[in-house]
């Protein structure tokens, strides 16, 4: 490269970084010109995310600066029930009270001729400001004003053929398990970069019954189901949104799985020690460190090249949407849906589902033969296992039925002459003891005529 155009790159660089640096300034000086105010504290106080809080605020300072209200004043604009209940006892007549004063602002605002982007930033963050104000807005607010046009390119969903043929054009052994991660678990490309190996645990069969243990235990007891192995379980810390209480149970089938080894075997080749706390997806390069967020979307894009050329192309929330679409197919529940893609559920409807991890893994069981290719062998193979199994459980369970049924007329009759001997053995009792009595009797009868014999003598000799 030559000079003058390394020092034309080194320019652009450095104004990229200057203009970066002004905007978070700028995102810097809005956040706190909105925490001046009692309503905004509250509000920025309840996002917990802070690339929501960067993009809210600049979308809300906006709409302060062209409106002239400030936060407090917008807050009014939406009268609580409480105030309407006060302006009701003051004399005001309801129909005098503008009630959706905030909802007419935001509407008068938003048909101004701004891009689509400017729209949308701005209304999220007026809708969330009031929302956390605890003074919701209508819940069709500017909705004639401006409504998201979606593209065809938007609904883009892969089949389990592409992600096949993606895979298979990976030339990385971690970019292939990505993919085949990404499309099993339904997980964000965000959340993919924070899980570590200790987040894995195969499902095994002990004592009959099915247990997650560790991926990286030392010693490891039952059978592994070879059609869903692993279950992955990650937190809300590492969720969009940190919703309170909010978790990811999702899992890894045999073809996610199957790459995974891959993958594990490739890195102890690479001399990386793999212990609960290293990063699932690191870099390929040493020092092998956690890889960032964007790091997903180049993977799947690339593969996309690989595969398909300048065909097909795909971006990691389609394998999402891939993975959650193939679940509703298989008619798992809406609910055991969003637990396994780590959505939350709604606060009335989170006490009433439940599901154990067992249960989790059935319904997901039920859905692989919609998450793998249909070339795929391991599923009709453990399916066909599975009923050898039940039906050497039933040929044995019938044999030991017409075993006994075979024995049970033996059995009828060894109980009857056990009775005939039992009621023989009691007759012979009674008639023991009638004899007995009898001895007994005679007995008596005797010692008392010796009784009365020797009396008699005692008195003759007396005379």
């Amino acid at each position: 490269m030559e000079a003058s155009e390394l020092a034309k790159l080194r320019n652009i660089i450095h104004e990229q970084q200057q203009r970066s640096k002004r905007d978070m300034t700028l995102a810097q000086i809005a956040k706190e010109e909105i925490l001046k105010f009692k309503s905004g504290q509250v509000w920025l106080n309840s996002l917990k995310s802070n690339y929501t809080k960067q993009r809210y605020v600049r979308g809300f300072i906006k709409y302060m600066t062209d409106t002239g209200y400030d936060p407090d004043e917008l807050l009014r604009l939406k009268p609580s029930v409480l105030e309407m209940f006060s302006y009701v006892q003051e004399g005001k007549k309801l129909e005098d009270i503008d009630e959706h004063g905030a909802e007419n602002l935001l509407e008068d605002y938003l048909a101004n001729k701004f891009n689509g982007e400017d729209k949308k930033r701005i209304k999220d963050a007026v809708i969330s400001f009031y929302k956390h104000n605890r003074r919701p807005l209508a819940h069709d607010v500017a909705e004639a004003v401006y409504q998201r046009r979606k593209s065809s390119s938007e609904y883009r969903m892969p089949t389990t053929t592409d992600l096949d043929q993606m895979a298979k054009a990976c030339v990385e052994y971690r970019d292939s398990f990505l993919v085949w991660f990404l499309a099993s678990t339904g997980m964000r490309r965000e959340t993919a970069t924070l899980v570590n190996f200790g987040d894995l645990k195969e499902m095994r069969v002990i004592n009959n019954q099915l247990q997650p243990v560790p991926l990286l235990a030392n010693e490891k007891q039952g059978e592994l189901d070879r059609v869903v192995p692993v279950y992955v379980f990650v937190e809300g810390e590492r969720l969009k949104g940190r919703y309170e209480g909010n978790e990811q149970q999702t899992f890894l089938h045999f073809e996610a799985y199957e790459h995974l080894e891959a993958y594990m075997k490739w890195l102890r080749h690479e001399g990386v020690i793999i212990t609960h706390e290293t990063p699932l997806f690191v870099q390929i390069r040493k020092p092998h460190t956690r890889i960032n967020k964007c790091v997903p979307y180049g993977v799947v894009k690339d593969a996309c090249v690989s595969a398909f050329g300048n065909g097909k192309t795909y971006s990691p929330h389609d394998l999402r949407r891939f993975n959650q679409t193939q679940l509703e197919r298989a008619k798992t529940p809406d609910n055991w849906v969003k637990k396994i893609q780590g959505k939350k559920i709604p606060r009335q409807q989170a006490p009433y589902s439940l599901p154990s991890i067992a249960d989790l893994h059935k319904a997901y069981n039920e859905a692989v033969a919609f998450l793998v290719p249909q070339t795929s062998e391991i599923p009709q193979q453990a399916l066909a296992r599975r009923i050898n199994q039940q039906e050497q459980t039933i040929n044995h369970q019938q044999e030991t039925l017409n075993k006994f049924k075979q024995e049970l007329p033996a059995i009828f009759e060894t109980i009857k002459r056990m009775e005939q001997q039992a009621k023989a053995r009691l007759d012979e009792a009674k008639r023991e003891k009638e004899q007995l009595e009898q001895e007994t009797k005679e007995l008596k009868t005797k010692t008392e005529q010796q009784s009365q014999d020797i009396e008699l003598l005692k008195n003759l000799l007396n005379q």
